[in-house]
């Protein structure tokens, strides 16, 4: 069913006119159930974490470095992740 139907514009109707941006049309479902998001989420977090700890603690319990070797990591899973086929998004029966 079209989101138009249930009353949802589509996701292009929400930007200016001329804007050269534009959200795939199952962009909900991308949202729902892309692992490269939820990876680059979690990379966001540990990256947010690295700071925190910085700066609230003169002797934090994690080595330096500790936090952006793993965003790192979790930042080349997200970027893979986007190029596996999976089922909910490229509609793959796999």
């Amino acid at each position: 069913m079209r989101w138009e139907a249930q009353g949802i514009p589509a996701a292009s109707a929400a930007l200016p006119e001329g804007c050269p941006v534009r959200l795939v049309d199952n962009w909900r479902s991308v949202l729902a159930h892309a692992w490269s998001l939820r990876l680059s989420v979690i990379a966001t977090v540990l990256s947010g974490a690295e700071v925190a700890v910085s700066v609230l603690s003169s002797n934090p319990p994690i080595p330096p470095g500790t936090f952006a070797v793993v965003a790192f990591a979790v930042t080349a899973a997200s970027g893979l992740a986007r190029l596996v086929a999976q089922a909910p998004i490229s509609g793959d029966p796999r």
